[in-house]
């Protein structure tokens, strides 16, 4: 075991002699002095080191952006719920006074009720057993109106 720890040091010193070689093969092409090469190598590192706090403001600054977007989306989508719990309540409330207004006919009325809920139906088509609209509701009504009134005064 001993033997590859000298080993282990003698291959790093080869290979730490073989970087060096290859930076002075390097140095040999470009043919600039060393303290020449030295500042350039160090510009170059100034500026990634400066690109990379560039970068790293970019995506603080995108992350923000995104945690804001959410927060939006967050804030819209419980409106949105609002919203709809507001409608669900409404639709609650005319259904609980239906209810109600039912429940307080007389047992002969109730019939007669549901008889007007069937028949206040659209047939076929595709309305079809949608209720009619309140329009020809109103319709209905007055032309029934007219009928009565026109029935009476002939008697």
């Amino acid at each position: 075991m001993p033997k590859l720890k000298k080993q282990q040091r003698h291959m790093a010193k080869m290979l730490s002699n073989k970087k060096i070689h290859q930076i002075h093969k390097l140095v040999d092409q470009i043919g600039l002095p060393l303290p020449k090469i030295h500042n350039l190598i160090k510009n170059i590192i100034e500026t990634e080191h400066t690109n990379k706090e560039q970068i790293c403001q970019a995506t603080q600054t995108i992350h923000e952006l995104s945690e804001s977007q959410k927060a939006n989306a967050n804030e819209e989508h419980m409106f949105q719920t609002i919203r709809n719990m507001t409608e669900q309540q409404k639709a609650n409330a005319n259904e609980e006074q239906m209810f109600q207004s039912i429940c307080n006919m007389p047992e002969k009325q109730k019939a007669n009720a549901l008889n007007l809920f069937n028949i206040m139906r659209y047939p076929k088509g595709r309305h079809a057993n949608e209720i009619i609209s309140p329009y020809l509701q109103k319709k209905h009504l007055n032309l029934l109106q007219k009928i009565y009134t026109n029935s009476l005064i002939r008697i």
